[in-house]
């Protein structure tokens, strides 16, 4: 542990050089938290912190970091930790140009993400492993992933990931060629990141439609989207973007034949890149620098700068970068007449581009070798090379294709910009029509529906209040009924005493009555007795 801590401490002083007093601040307080008695997943939390501090400006400072955490994290056998470095490490062997390592690392972290139902850590490695597929030339594999992990967004309602597989398989049609559908997920990309206020993924997008529009000799717009998309990289001090957008200047002023500005944006692209140790990135200005000076016929300082790409490329396992760069060397010993070696580089990147399936690079290999060929007068496979280069090329210049991609623009920018013509005008004015019949004849029902609703609430009321007031009558009478039954029972009880005074007097009066008269029996008696003495 001790050891550890050294280590640790070392690789803050010699790493601090990078920062601001800001950063400074917060690797102070996230070192003393590494360097603590903190639990070990918030150690390894912090280390992936520091990490996180310096991989854009020093990637390899930022891997140290994660070593030092990976060690932590295998030995407290927790899985979410272990994830996390697995993923920072992946990501970071991919900028270093270790491909098949990042693969390793990805896989590794994307088996935890499913153990543990992390659904969106798990679309964002199926998201990179795809980008990793396609810089193989894997592109049924890559397209297999972007599309797993777009849907995965799409159920969990991720924008900022959607925006990102929306952006990665545009680029894939991009490269095949397939415009319209390059262009409708580009819109996708844009408008998502428009909605989030995202703008580094704006700065992406916009740097692609630039390209699109470059590619299809729209010059005055290829180059105020790649301005844009500089201007926001710029703001963020986003260094390794900023590379990719230096090199799409000197693309776009290549196409414009200013090689000297070119020249320029790609020695930038190559300067920043090698700050962040971009191997890509400086894979790629090195082809490009290569290119100008090859157009410029300076084929010794050209073939230098093709073979330390190509050296590049072949490390980061990179096909599309190899198809490319071997035609140019193959191209230049053409020129120089070794045809021997020129054979042997475009064979090569044929094939390459044929794996790849990239129309623009097949095209581009068997026109050379169709110029080989007739050099060498075999008109057998000068002819297979011709009708292949020929057949490549219009499948990416036909009119048709170009049309519908200039006409399309975007989606998303020509629903705000662009006027359609009669035919469109026409439809879309029936359309509203009958959308504005179905309306109209939805609002009337609606407003019969209310006014029967009404009535009817009307006439409730009025029966409700009918029938409150019948209750209420009703509720009186009974009142008055049961108070006047209450006075009968009164007057009958006061009328029933009285009837029983009067006749206990009567009966009274008659026990007297008894008493004083004498009864007709006994006169009866006395007389007869009377008259018999006689």
């Amino acid at each position: 542990m001790v050891i550890k801590r050294l280590c640790l401490c070392l690789l803050l002083v010699f790493t601090v050089q990078y920062l601001s007093a800001q950063d400074l601040r917060a690797v102070d307080s996230l070192s003393k938290v590494a360097e603590g008695n903190a639990h070990d997943t918030v150690k390894v939390d912090a280390l992936i912190h520091l990490a996180q501090q310096y991989y854009n400006n020093a990637p390899d400072k930022s891997m140290k970091y994660c070593i030092v955490a990976k060690e932590i994290a295998e030995k407290s056998n927790h899985d979410k930790a272990i994830y996390n470095v697995y993923g920072w490490i992946a990501y970071l062997k991919e900028q270093f140009g270790d491909i098949n390592g990042a693969l390793g690392y990805y896989k590794k972290s994307l088996t935890i993400t499913q153990k543990l139902r992390m659904e969106k850590d798990e679309a964002t490695l199926l998201n990179n492993i795809g980008a990793i597929y396609k810089d193989l030339g894997r592109l049924e594999d890559a397209l297999f992933y972007h599309n797993k992990s777009l849907q995965i967004k799409s159920r969990i309602k991720d924008k900022h990931g959607m925006s990102t597989s929306y952006n990665n398989i545009g680029l894939i049609f991009f490269k095949q060629g397939r415009i319209p559908e390059a262009l409708d997920y580009y819109a996708k990309s844009l408008k998502l990141d428009e909605e989030l206020k995202d703008s580094s993924g704006v700065a992406t997008c916009l740097l692609n439609i630039g390209f699109v529009y470059k590619d299809q000799g729209n010059f005055p717009e290829a180059k105020a989207y790649f301005r844009r998309s500089l201007k926001l990289y710029a703001a963020k001090k986003e260094k390794y973007s900023m590379g990719y957008a230096y090199n799409s200047f000197g693309e776009f002023f290549n196409d414009m034949k200013n090689y000297d500005s070119a020249l320029y944006y790609y020695k930038e692209a190559l300067r920043i890149r090698k700050e962040v140790g971009d191997k890509q990135g400086i894979a790629s200005a090195e082809k490009n620098i290569g290119k100008i000076h090859d157009q410029n016929k300076n084929y010794a300082e050209a073939g230098e700068s093709y073979r330390r790409s190509l050296d590049l490329f072949e490390e980061l396992g990179d096909k599309w970068g190899m198809a490319f760069v071997t035609n140019r060397i193959g191209q230049i010993y053409l020129v120089k007449n070794d045809l021997a070696t020129a054979e042997k580089y475009l064979d090569r990147s044929l094939k390459l581009s044929k794996e790849l399936g990239y129309p623009e690079e097949i095209s581009n290999s068997a026109e050379n070798l169709w110029k080989l060929y007739t050099l060498r007068n075999n008109w057998k496979s000068a002819l297979e090379m011709h009708v292949l280069h020929v057949n490549m090329r219009d499948s990416i210049n036909n009119q048709e294709t170009k049309k519908v991609a200039l006409k399309n623009h975007l989606k998303y920018e020509y629903e705000k910009k662009s006027a359609a013509d009669s035919v469109r005008n026409a439809g879309e004015s029936m359309i509203k029509d009958a959308q504005l019949a179905a309306q109209n004849a939805s609002l009337k029902q609606e407003k019969t529906l209310r006014y029967a609703l009404f009535g009817s609430l009307a006439l409730f009321a009025a029966f409700l209040v009918m029938v409150l007031n019948r209750f209420n009558v009703t509720r009186r009478q009974k009142k008055i009924i049961e108070e006047q039954k209450v006075m009968v029972d009164r007057a009958y009880d006061h009328l029933h005493q009285k009837n029983k005074e009067v006749m206990d007097s009567i009966y009274y009066a008659r026990r007297i009555q008894k008493a004083l008269i004498t009864s007709e029996k006994y006169i009866e008696k006395n007389l007869d007795r009377l008259m018999h003495r006689r």
